[in-house]
This record gives C-alpha cells, structure tokens and sequence, in this order.
C-alpha cells in the first residue's frame, strides 16, 4: 500500500476515519450519552442533536418540560471531560435550569420596557435588543434601556438571585439587523437558539453599541456608566491603525523616533454625543529591541471621530 502523505494523513485524522474516531465512535458516543441521561434523568431530557468534534461528540438535549433549556456536553469512550458523564450531566443540569430561570427574568423585563432581546450571551450576562441609535435617539434610548436593567436586576434580587456582577452590559444593533437574524425552529429550546452562533455570529460580526449600567446592592443605575461602539476585529484594528498613525504623527516633533504600543485600547462616546470617541493612545519613546514588542511607556489621551480622523491629542 501507497505511504500516505502528512498531509492526506491529517486530513484523514480531522475527518475521522482513523481507529477510534470513526462515525462508529460517534454513534458509540451518542448511545453512552442518552444511556447516562436516562438513568440517572429518566424521561427528563431528550437528545436533540449527537455531532463529531474530531476526537470528542458534543450532544445536546432538550430539557422536558421547559422549553427555554438545553444541555450540551462533550463525551468520548464514556467520559466526558476525561471525568465520568454522571457527574458533569448533572453539573449541566443545574446550569442550564438555572440559566432558563434567569431568561425568564431578563426576557420579560425587556419585553415590557418595549425593547425584547433579540440575542443573548451564554450564561444570560449580556443581552441584545434592536434600536437605532443616533446622537438624537441616544439619551431617550439609554434612559429607557436603564430602566430594562433595572427591572431585570430587581427581580433577580427579589428572586433570591446573586447580582449579574459589577455591572450589565446591553448590546444594541440596528432593527435592520435584528430582521435578518434567523428565526427560531420548532421545538428548539429558546436559549438554544439566542445563543446559538447562527444568532450570535452575525451579531458580533458588525458594529454595534454597548451601554454599561453599573449594579449596586443587587439593582443596576438607571444611567450608564459607559457608552462605546463595539467594532468586529478587523475593522477595530483598522481604526486603530489609522488613529495610531495620526497620534504618532502629532509626537514626532517631541519624540522623533516613537512607535504607538501593541495596546488597543477601548474607545468610549463623549457623553451626550455620537460624533466623538476619546480613548488612549500608549506609546514608547523609542522602537523596542529586536523580537520585544512596545507595551507602551507613555500614552496620550485622544479624541477621534467614529471613522478614526483624530480630533484632539492631550499630553
């Protein structure tokens, strides 16, 4: 027989047709799955989905009786996370009940404020909703998304909840955008579906908003403490790229051989305004020795329009 390359060799690999990681296995894994579900959850969960992950299965149930929670967890030769499948179902159970119970605070809360979530991050900490956002509509928006927080956040404390954290963050995009995410399919639990990548994905892959609403004592302010745009990866390093360029070209005459730091930096709206970020610029006096990067042991403080033309530098 022909020596297989390293190449056809790993294709073969991550495809699965090697001793152990074959479609054989998969079945193998999604039969040890619903055997471990049944005894020790019987008639509780049902298995919605049973797909390979090059050397583990990922399944995932639905939860009877609650159509907001879902169950997903890894296994491989009847373990999962190298631990025994008992122990991390039931670890998985009390997550996703939880998670479903806090979904049923947050969604009504935004619902009854006008503005439903469109999209959510796993573990319900921050939530999408649709909206323009415009340097008119902005103030009235925040106002009304600050009393959608609070709701939220009074009625997980009178639930007997611990605080979200800190603080929430709620992610807002364009009502254009939110008409293009993908509907629900029957039967799909809902929190399978608002955190699902085919919701998720396209959220995340296009600029949109983030207002942050500080807690205390359990129960959000009603005004955020924070307003930015939130750029996909690219078109952030773009943006600061072309911001660091013209802030360093401001320096040169006081520092001729600086070079701007590695440090992105996050860029917040002037309060009251769309039309103008301020940020931080760091850089190093001088290039870095060969192979170091520039963490920066200066910085500037920076305002800049959305599209990255720099408006102001303060030393």
């Amino acid at each position: 027989m022909r020596r297989l390359t390293r190449t056809t060799a790993a294709l073969l690999l991550l495809a699965g047709v090697t001793t152990g990681c074959g479609l054989g296995s998969t079945a193998d894994d999604r039969k040890q799955a619903v055997e471990v579900a049944e005894r020790l959850y019987p008639g509780q969960l049902k298995l919605l989905e049973a797909r390979r992950l090059v050397f583990v299965t990922e399944v995932t149930f639905a939860v009877v009786g609650d159509p907001d929670a879902f169950v997903r967890f890894q296994i491989n030769d009847g373990k999962c996370d190298g631990a025994p499948c008992e122990r991390k179902l039931t670890r998985v159970l009390v997550q996703a009940r939880k998670h479903a119970a806090d979904w049923r605070l947050l969604a009504p809360a935004f619902q009854a404020c006008g503005h439903p979530v469109v999209g959510v991050r796993a573990g319900i900490t921050e939530p999408w909703i649709a909206a323009e956002a415009t340097e008119a509509t902005a103030p009235s928006l925040l106002a009304e998304l600050g009393g959608c927080v609070r709701r939220w956040t009074r009625a997980r404390a009178d639930a007997g909840q611990p605080p979200t954290g800190a603080s929430v963050t709620v992610g807002i995009v364009s009502p254009d955008r939110a008409r293009r995410l993908p509907a629900a399919r029957p039967g799909t639990p809902t929190l399978l579906h608002m955190t699902g990548t085919k919701v998720v994905l396209p959220l995340l892959g296009h600029t949109y908003q983030a207002a942050v609403y500080q807690v205390r004592d359990g129960v959000a302010e009603p005004t955020p403490s924070s307003f930015r745009p939130v750029r996909p990866f690219r078109e952030q390093q773009e943006f600061t790229k072309k911001i660091h360029a013209a802030a360093i070209a401001r320096l040169r005459p006081i520092y001729p051989d600086a070079v701007p730091a590695t440090y992105h930096g996050i860029w917040y709206y002037e309060r009251g305004t769309m039309s103008r970020l301020t940020g931080t610029v760091r850089f190093c006096e001088h290039p870095p020795a060969k192979g170091k990067s520039c963490a920066g042991d200066g910085s500037v403080a920076v305002t800049a329009t959305p599209d990255g033309d720099l408006l102001e530098l303060v030393r």
